[in-house]
């Protein structure tokens, strides 16, 4: 099974989201707008899984969510992937006060591996970009308002595509200490 390494966004947090959606649908992109049941942030993404490596990632993560506390989570500046004159991706950063998320992303990106990048909530996957200069200016300048909220868990999470797109489900989640 198709896996990677995050956490769901709560259901308080994702109005804020889903208007930042609606303000991108404004600008001349084409591009695929991850579903609000689908929103989180991903730590790392870790292809293919059989048994064998479920059960090892699995217990890996048990061991990473016994060493490090929950934390709440500030959504930061959007950012364009993977640059301004070449937009594939839109994602918000993330982050925390105590470096408790850093300490998280870290010991998945040395422990567990996978393509590890910054934490990050993804927006939406671009097609394509008309007047990449003048849009990509006003993507950035989209105020990003107070998004924060509270993460106790992380979760071994398994993608499955349908004629719809992708549907996202955590195959195990494991508690934060």
């Amino acid at each position: 099974m198709r896996c990677f390494v995050g956490f769901f966004v709560p259901e308080a947090a994702k109005p804020a989201l889903l208007e930042m959606q609606d303000a991108l649908r404004e600008l001349p992109i084409d591009c695929k707008y991850v579903e609000p049941e689908n929103l989180h942030v991903c730590l790392s993404f870790l292809g293919e899984l059989d048994d064998a490596a479920v059960a090892d990632v699995s217990a890996k993560l048990e061991a990473v969510c016994g060493e490090n506390t929950g934390f709440k989570l500030h959504v930061g500046n959007i950012k364009l992937i993977p640059s301004d004159s070449y937009v594939r991706v839109i994602v918000l950063d993330a982050h925390d006060d105590s470096g408790s998320l850093e300490n998280i992303a870290e010991a998945v990106k040395h422990g567990i591996g996978g393509d590890a990048k910054p934490p990050h909530i993804t927006l939406c996957r671009v097609r394509d970009v008309r007047d990449k200069q003048a849009t990509a200016q006003k993507i950035k300048d989209m105020p990003v308002g107070r998004i924060e909220f509270d993460v106790g868990e992380l979760a071994l999470i398994k993608s499955e595509l349908d004629r719809d797109g992708s549907v996202y489900s955590a195959v195990r989640s494991f508690k934060l200490k």
